[in-house]
């Protein structure tokens, strides 16, 4: 009896505080793993880009709104004159600015239609420069020409026919005031990028021209061989 009691003694001793403390398996497979990038990777687009092009979706797809609703009521103004008979028609003015606005309505219609296929499947807006020279044709001709005809529509008696050209010419002058937004936005995403920085490049290449010049002499005239005969 005298023998077993320190080792009771003994094993009611404390545990020591030397020895290690349990460490969770979880976070020490989180530190051990060297494979594990330092930064989360973020191939997201900057809040200021994705901004810019909700802006150029929005007036992207009023310009496209727009040039179709012109060109239809344009169609629906010409189709009013033919069946109506109207012995007053249209005033000059309207008649031309109406004719004259149809080649920006189609190339705003066509131009939308590509840019918001673009901008939707995330592939950016290609050719800035040819773009920029289509909004402010666009927006110069649709404004002015719209205007012109809208000033001279309340000549003569209101008919089915000018009330559809006025239309069309309203819209018309929205479309042009929807590409020139665009050219201001794009004019200061141009400005924000800075490309007068980069090198532009010029291709490379060799150019090889040849031309050919033919020398054609003037025939000559027969000598005149004959005699005069007395």
């Amino acid at each position: 009896m005298a023998t077993s009691i320190p080792a009771q003694e003994e094993s009611a001793q404390p545990p020591s505080t030397d020895s290690p403390l349990p460490v969770d398996s979880r976070n020490d497979s989180v530190a051990i793993d060297e494979s594990a990038p330092l930064l989360d990777s973020d191939d997201r687009a900057p809040p200021t880009q994705n901004a810019s092009n909700k802006i150029l979706r929005i007036f992207t797809s009023i310009a496209l709104s727009s040039s179709a609703l012109t060109l239809i009521f344009i169609i629906a103004a010409n189709i009013a004159l033919k069946v109506g008979n109207d012995y007053y028609g249209l005033p000059w003015s309207v008649s031309d600015s109406m004719r004259i606005i149809i080649a920006p309505a189609v190339f705003s219609l066509l131009f939308s239609m590509y840019n918001l296929v673009q901008l939707r499947n995330g592939l950016g807006v290609p050719s800035l420069a040819i773009n920029l020279l289509c909004d402010i044709l666009v927006a110069v001709f649709a404004i002015s020409y719209g205007g012109d005809g809208l000033s001279g529509i309340d000549r003569g008696p209101v008919t089915p026919a000018k009330v559809l050209a006025g239309i069309a010419l309203a819209i018309g002058i929205i479309c042009g005031i929807a590409h020139m937004g665009l050219f201001v936005l794009r004019c200061r995403l141009a400005y924000r990028s800075e490309f007068w920085r980069h090198p532009w490049g010029f291709p490379t290449g060799q150019l090889t021209v040849e031309f050919s010049v033919k020398l054609y002499r003037e025939p000559q005239r027969p000598r005149e061989t004959g005699e005069s005969q007395v």
